[in-house]
Order: structure tokens, then sequence, then C-alpha cells
């Protein structure tokens, strides 16, 4: 599992390539103050992190730079749904 320095580090790689885009904008503006939300809010770290990277991944996908510019995305794609019905409970596991 990554400390929070590699995660530190990813996120600052993600958001350096996304911001760089010209057609960012407005949207990295937005970026910008959803972090500074998520840093005023969250107490932990890792939390900070985490949100921040999610923020910065929505913004590549909706300039449509995930997979395009470069061989393979900065991060793993789901093959499954993102949101999955939960598991049933068998009526004995009760």
């Amino acid at each position: 599992m990554p400390d929070e320095q590699e995660r530190a580090a990813t996120v600052a790689r993600i958001e350096a390539r996304v911001l760089a885009s010209a057609a960012s904008g407005d949207l990295a503006a937005a970026c910008a103050r959803v972090s500074a939300r998520f840093s005023a809010d969250l107490d932990d770290l890792r939390d900070v992190l985490l949100s921040r990277g999610g923020a910065l991944m929505l913004l590549q996908e909706l300039l449509g730079q995930a997979g395009q510019a470069q061989a393979s995305p900065p991060f793993p794609l789901p093959e499954a749904p993102l949101l999955s019905p939960p598991p049933r409970i068998m009526e004995d596991e009760r």
C-alpha cells in the first residue's frame, strides 16, 4: 500500500499533466476550489490526497485525456461497473 509521500507524488503528477492542458480552463479552477475544500473539510492527509486524486481523474476524463495522452491510463480502469448491487445475504447467513 502506498504511503502518503507516494500518494502526494502521484497526485502531483496527475495534477501537472491534467492542469497543463489548455482545455482545462474553468474546470481546472473548479478542481482547485474543490481541492481547497477537501483540505479544509478533511482531517486526514490520506483522505485529502485520495479525494484530490479522484477529482483530478474526473477532470482528466471530462477533458477526454484518459488513455489518449499516453499508452496506458495513469490509474487502473475498472472492468466491472463502479457501483454494483450489494451481495445477497443468504437466509442461513443472517
